[in-house]
C-alpha cells in the first residue's frame, strides 16, 4: 500500500471488517493500527485500535560471513550432489555462495550427501558439511554437522565417507535454510572462521512438512521371479503411511509394506501398489515376468536374435543357417513348435498361445542354445 511516513504502510481502505496482509517477513512482529472513517465529517477518527501480531516461521538472519582463507591455493570442493542438486566447481575460491541452488526435501526423509575435493597434491583435505535446522544463522546445535570423510592425493576425486546418508528432522524450521560445504588442508573443518588452505560452499535447502505432500508410490522387485518361489516386493515409495498390494495373478492384496509372495504359474503379471497417507493417495503399476525357471535353463545363441520381445505369438529370428531346426517351448519344457529356417531372417507364427515365457531352442555354430522370450496378449 501507499507509504506514510517512515516505515508505516496503508494496507486497506474499505467498508470490509478483515484484510489478509501478504508479503511480510516471517518470524517478525508487526504492530497495526486501525482508524475509524466518519462520513459526516469525511474524518478519520481517534485514538485509533492498535495490536501487534508476530507472522509466522523463522525470521531471517546471516550465517557467519567471515568463512575465509587467509592462504587460499587449489584446495577446494570440486562437486556437491544432493538430491537435485549436482554442481562440479572449480573449487579454486576460498568461498563460494551457491545460495542461487536449492534443492526441496520433506522431513523425516532421507536423502545423500557427496562431495568430491581437489587435495591441491598429495596431502589430505578433511571435509564436513552443516545444515542450519533450527535456521539460527549458526551450525552449533546438536545433529547439525556430517562428517563426510577425507580425500588423499587427488584433482577431483570422493571423499571417503561419500555418500553421506542425511534425514531431515521431523522438526526441522520449515522453508529455505543454509547447507554448507568445507574441505581444508590436514585440519578438522570447522563452519566459521579462517582457516587455511580450504573452500567452504554454501547451498539452500527447502525444507518441505511431508505431511502436507501427496504420496508418491514407488517399489523394487528381484529378478528372476519363479513360479511356486517366494518374492519379496521392497517399498521405495516416499510419504507413505499404508501401503496396498495387487499382485496382478488375482491372489489376496496386501498390506504389508514390504511383502512376500509366491507366484503359482509363470507369465506376465501387472502389480499395482497404492500408497497413501493423510493427505491423499498415488500409485504405481509395473509388469513383471514370472519364469519357470526349474524348467528349461536359458543359454544364449551366439549371434542369434528374436524380437520382439514381448510380442504376441508373432516374431522374428535372424542369425540361424539356413536348414537348421529350431524348437519353440514353453516354461514348462512342452514343445510349441518345430521347424526348419528356410532364410534368414525367419518370421515365426505360433499358433494360439497364453501370455508367459517362451524359450527358442537351436544350434548354432555346432553349439546349442536357448533363447528367452516374452509373449503378452
Amino acid at each position: 500500500g501507499d507509504q506514510i511516513g517512515a516505515g508505516n504502510f496503508v494496507v486497506y481502505e474499505g467498508t470490509g471488517t478483515s484484510v489478509t496482509v501478504t508479503g511480510l517477513t516471517p518470524g517478525t512482529d508487526y504492530y497495526y493500527s486501525v482508524f475509524e472513517y466518519t462520513t459526516a465529517t469525511n474524518c478519520y477518527l481517534t485514538p485509533a485500535l492498535i495490536g501487534n501480531s508476530v507472522t509466522t516461521g523463522v525470521a531471517p538472519c546471516t550465517v557467519c560471513g567471515d568463512a575465509t582463507s587467509s592462504t587460499d591455493d587449489a584446495t577446494g570442493v570440486t562437486e556437491v550432489i544432493f538430491n537435485t542438486i549436482s554442481n562440479p566447481s572449480a573449487g579454486d575460491p576460498e568461498y563460494t555462495d551457491y545460495t542461487a541452488m536449492s534443492t526441496d526435501v520433506n522431513t523425516n526423509q532421507t536423502y545423500t550427501l557427496s562431495v568430491k575435493v581437489n587435495t591441491a597434491g598429495n596431502y589430505t583435505t578433511p571435509t564436513k558439511a552443516w545444515v542450519d535446522w533450527n535456521q539460527d544463522c549458526d551450525f552449533l546445535d546438536a545433529g547439525e554437522e556430517y562428517d563426510l570423510g577425507a580425500a588423499t592425493n587427488v584433482t577431483d576425486g570422493v571423499t571417503s565417507l561419500s555418500p553421506v546418508s542425511i534425514t531431515i528432522p521431523v522438526n526441522a524450521a520449515l522453508g529455505n535454510t543454509i547447507m554448507r560445504i568445507r574441505t581444508t588442508y590436514s585440519t578438522a573443518p570447522v563452519p566459521c572462521g579462517d582457516q587455511s588452505y580450504s573452500e567452504v560452499e554454501d547451498y539452500t535447502i527447502n525444507i518441505i512438512d511431508a505431511s502436507s505432500v501427496l504420496p508418491v508410490a514407488s517399489f523394487t522387485t528381484p529378478t528372476p521371479i519363479c513360479a511356486n518361489s517366494s518374492v519379496t516386493f521392497t517399498d521405495a515409495s516416499t510419504n507413505a503411511t499404508s501401503w496396498l498390494w495387487n499382485f496382478g495373478d488375482g491372489t489376496a492384496t496386501s498390506n504389508s509394506q514390504n511383502p512376500v509372495h509366491t507366484y503359482v504359474n509363470s507369465g506376465l503379471f501387472t502389480v499395482t501398489l497404492t500408497v497413501t497417507n493423510s493427505v491423499g493417495s498415488g500409485a504405481t503399476t509395473t509388469n513383471i515376468t514370472v519364469d519357470g525357471c526349474a524348467g528349461i535353463e536359458e543359454n544364449g545363441l551366439e549371434g542369434v536374435e528374436l524380437f520382439p520381445s514381448p510380442n504376441n505369438g508373432k516374431f522374428v529370428i535372424t542369425g540361424l543357417d539356413n536348414g537348421t531346426t529350431y524348437r519353440v517351448y514353453d516354461s514348462k519344457g512342452r514343445i510349441i513348435v518345430i521347424d526348419v529356417v528356410d532364410t534368414d531372417p525367419t518370421e515365426v507364427t505360433l499358433p494360439s498361445v497364453e501370455t508367459g515365457v517362451y524359450y527358442l531352442h537351436s544350434i548354432k555354430n555346432g553349439e546349442e542354445g536357448k533363447i528367452k522370450f516374452l509373449i503378452a496378449k
